[in-house]
């Protein structure tokens, strides 16, 4: 059986290539998927299973293109893995390119993700979403 960090590991080199479904069945059926509710326009804050994975997927697709993650560190802590990197993506309201830093803390348990907990930098989003927003942080969603 892989160990989380290549569990996780996987899941990402999955993602780089577009095979969604190797993501999804490299996580538990019941997986807990959690993101910030309160400021991504796309989440529901919290997606549970296979189903709900997809769910998210879909649902941010509605609002951007062309994302790629780039990991910059994976740390190992047994069951529990952090992920550190950029987001990379665009707008589809604007137009506009934007950078945003995230974490994302995985928990893997019989070979599979049964927990992510994404951290991400919200306001380059939300600005590369309403340009209006630059007033507040300067023009930095293309950062």
């Amino acid at each position: 059986m892989p160990d989380a960090l290549a569990v996780v590991r996987g899941i990402y080199d999955a993602y780089r290539r577009g095979d969604v479904d190797a993501v999804l069945k490299a996580c538990a059926p019941d997986i807990d998927w959690i993101t910030s509710k309160e400021t991504l326009p796309w989440s529901d804050g919290q997606y549970r299973g296979r189903e709900g994975v997809a769910k998210y997927f879909a649902d941010f697709s509605q609002y951007i293109d062309g994302l790629r993650l780039e990991v910059d560190e994976l740390i190992d802590g047994d069951d529990r893995v952090v992920a550190v990197g950029d987001l990379f993506a665009t707008a589809r309201a604007s137009g506009r390119d934007y950078r945003a830093r995230f974490a994302q803390i995985w928990t893997v348990r019989d070979g599979r993700a049964v927990r992510l907990e994404g951290i991400i930098d919200t306001m380059m989003i939300a600005c590369a979403i309403n340009p209006e927003l630059d007033a507040f942080i300067g023009p930095a969603a293309s950062r």
